[in-house]
């Protein structure tokens, strides 16, 4: 295994009393033996959270850092803490993969998806984190890429039940869900704004957004889009231009002016994921040939690879500010 490295510079140092310079990542994927790491970003240093026999993904720091959420050999959603150990499982079913599990903000309960390995509807069900039955929010009803409202008490979601692929949102117990979008283009990443106001997603292959109740969709950009992000207080979007395939990281103002790149030389770009205390912008991009993990000032100065490994590393997960 190769080690991370640093440019000769070394990397951006975080400035004092701001969040720990720390992220989550996955090493692999769910058929490729998918490993979760961490990184120091201070020392490149990598600590493994997973163990030598299971498999694991999409994990998620608990909001107050201590604990995550991951994805267990594709059937278990389980939380560990920060080292990997204290394993806890929160859900188990045979003959489905479970996806993409978030934390509600209070930390109390969490929400995944659940597809059938034969094939059919995905599901969204949500469960607390001590590990009571999970419950089915979204019974007979094909639902997809749960997301908590800031506030806990909505989850947005994704449907193509109907007919194509829209945005919905429901309350958190999976009451009154609501399409937002009811459009014939299909909708992409959907994600709250830190307040909960506003939504953006990518529709069409361009990027948009909307009040919280589907009122004043508004397209801020032209085609060739392919994900967005708030950053960390709202004011701008970090969008992935893709062209062709050559996809690059740009950011933009809320209202969708003053669009330029930051990433200056692109090569598959995406997944931006601001640090939540604004300081930094981390993303994946292919420039070295293979998929690893990025860092840079949000204006893209200061570029620093801090992953360097033969398997794809991916899924970059800032750690939460501390008390």
């Amino acid at each position: 295994m190769e080690e991370p490295i640093a440019p000769p510079d070394g990397p951006p140092d975080a400035p004092s009393g701001t969040c720990v310079p720390e992220l989550l990542f996955v090493r692999g994927g769910l058929f490729t033996n998918g490993k979760v790491f961490r990184v120091n970003l201070a020392t490149f240093e990598e600590q493994r959270v997973s163990n030598e026999a299971d498999t694991d993904i999409d994990a998620e720091w608990s909001p107050d850092g201590t604990r995550i959420v991951l994805v267990r050999n594709g059937s278990s959603t389980v939380t560990v803490d920060a080292a990997g150990g204290n394993v806890h499982t929160v859900d188990t079913q045979s003959g489905r993969f479970l996806l993409a599990p978030q934390w509600s903000p209070d930390g109390t309960r969490i929400a995944y998806m659940s597809i059938p390995t034969a094939g059919g509807a995905s599901r969204i069900y949500s469960a607390d984190v001590n590990g009571t039955v999970g419950v089915n929010l979204t019974p007979g009803f094909d639902a997809a890429n749960p997301r908590w409202s800031p506030d806990g008490t909505r989850i947005l979601f994704t449907s193509d039940a109907p007919g194509n692929r829209d945005v919905f949102v429901m309350a958190s117990s999976g009451a009154g869900p609501m399409n937002l979008t009811n459009r014939a283009l299909n909708d992409d990443a959907p994600r709250w704004s830190p307040d909960g106001s506003k939504i953006v997603l990518i529709q069409g292959s361009r990027v948009w957004t909307m009040d919280a109740n589907g009122a004043n969709l508004v397209a801020l950009t032209g085609t060739i889009f392919a994900d967005a992000a708030w950053s960390h207080d709202g004011e701008q979007i970090f969008i992935v231009r893709d062209p062709d395939g050559a996809a690059q990281l740009q950011v933009m103002n809320a209202n969708g002016t003053n669009q330029h790149p930051i990433e200056t030389d692109p090569a598959a770009d995406r997944e931006p994921v601001p640090s939540p205390d604004g300081t930094r912008i981390a993303w994946v991009s292919k420039r070295d040939g293979n998929f690893e993990i990025y860092v840079a000032s949000p204006d893209g100065t200061n570029p620093t690879r801090v992953t360097n490994n033969v398997a794809p590393d991916t899924h970059p997960r800032w750690r939460p500010c501390l008390p």
